[in-house]
């Protein structure tokens, strides 16, 4: 029963560890805020100095069908000066689109707005985490933030917080992430001398609609010049990436099961000589082959389902211990406990099937001679 217990907690915990994995990476992408499709210029294009500009994001929505609305987007990495705190950052510039296109929850102040994009206002939108890890609280709208950029620092006023969006990958990877800061996109243009974009984000989950923007791009700028990436897309290969591993973990675990079935085999086999005499009265008083047979083959289920049982109850409890220090919920299913505990349950069914067999088979007057 042990041996069991052990097996179908194992099997139990790495399934559970794997539906785990891929909630949280599903929470994380969401909370990155970045929902979507991208478009951007392809490496050889670039190189050969063909650019996006922020008129193709209108352009784009007006032309092609499916998309109601596209935001250019500029990224730059850097570095960031607040209060006394120094860091890297990544600067994402967007515009008065950011609430409809992307996955966030404004919290205080307010997102940049169309008049902050056509006068290249200074105002920043940063997360709940970084505003309360420098100054000890949430809101610090009209708080300042140096950002550096076209090769100095420039003030930024803190117009807007949203909700967190690297806590947990924080959690996972340690601190060394950079934090995300949202601008309007002509003030990075503005004082990085640039005037194309990096991106054009499109609020869809549907490849079809991607390349049929990528397909009007190419036609206007007369080449195959540009390439589409589903965001949702990249959160369903990660998540096949830990089904996969988890599949094989499992499976390796399984074998754990597997060697208790063994063990219930053995036992049941031991206990079949150690009965011999008990055998030997239940055949003498009219006990058929089939019912010895039937005896021992409930046993064996019975064992393997009790140690299933507390299989179960063990790795209920550890995951819960887990859930708590990590702080997200990685409960196994209904369907995953059924299936582990019938599956330990039919195993040691079938390696039962052997020492009942042998039991039924004794010669009752050998069996009563025996000690």
């Amino acid at each position: 029963m042990s041996a069991v217990s052990i097996g179908v907690a194992a099997v139990i915990l790495v399934i559970s560890a794997g539906d785990g994995g891929k909630k949280l990476i599903s929470e994380q992408v969401d909370k990155l805020g970045i929902e979507g499709i991208t478009i951007y210029v392809k490496q050889s294009a670039s190189n050969a100095g063909v650019t996006l500009d922020s008129d193709d994001a209108v352009e784009v929505a007006a032309n092609v069908d499916g998309i109601e609305n596209a935001m250019p987007v500029i990224i730059r990495y850097g570095s960031y000066i607040m209060r006394n705190w120094r860091g890297n950052a990544v600067m994402y510039g967007v515009d008065a689109n950011m609430r409809g296109m992307m996955n966030v929850e404004l919290l205080y102040g307010r997102l940049p707005t169309a008049q902050d994009t056509r006068y290249q206002s200074k105002i920043a939108v940063i997360d709940s985490n970084f505003a309360k890890e420098v100054f000890g609280r949430e809101n610090v709208t009209g708080k300042e933030i140096q950002l550096f950029l076209g090769n100095q620092y420039h003030t930024f006023e803190i117009a807007g917080i949203i909700s967190p969006q690297s806590d947990g990958i924080e959690e996972l990877i340690g601190e060394s992430i950079p934090k995300f800061v949202y601008l309007p996109y002509t003030t990075v243009q503005k004082l990085t001398g640039s005037s194309g974009i990096d991106q054009l984000l499109i609020r869809s989950d549907d490849d079809a609609v991607g390349e049929k923007a990528v397909s009007y791009l190419n036609n206007k700028y007369s080449g195959d010049s540009f390439k589409h990436e589903n965001i949702s897309g990249i959160r369903n290969r990660l998540n096949d990436i830990m089904e996969m591993i988890t599949v094989f973990i499992g499976a390796i675990a399984s074998v754990s099961i597997f060697v208790a079935g063994i063990g219930v085999m053995n036992t049941t086999l031991s206990v079949a000589v150690e009965r011999k005499k008990e055998i030997g009265i239940y055949m003498a008083l009219g006990a058929t082959q089939k019912m010895i047979f039937s005896e021992f083959l409930i046993e064996s289920a019975l064992v393997s389902a009790a140690g299933g049982v507390a299989g179960t109850a063990i790795s209920l409890a550890l995951l819960y211990v887990a859930g708590e220090i990590v702080g997200i919920s990685i409960m196994p299913s209904i369907m995953t406990v059924i299936f582990t505990v019938f599956v330990a349950t039919v195993s040691g069914m079938l390696f039962g099937v052997l020492p009942s067999v042998k039991a039924s088979q004794m010669n009752p007057i050998d069996a009563l001679r025996g000690e």
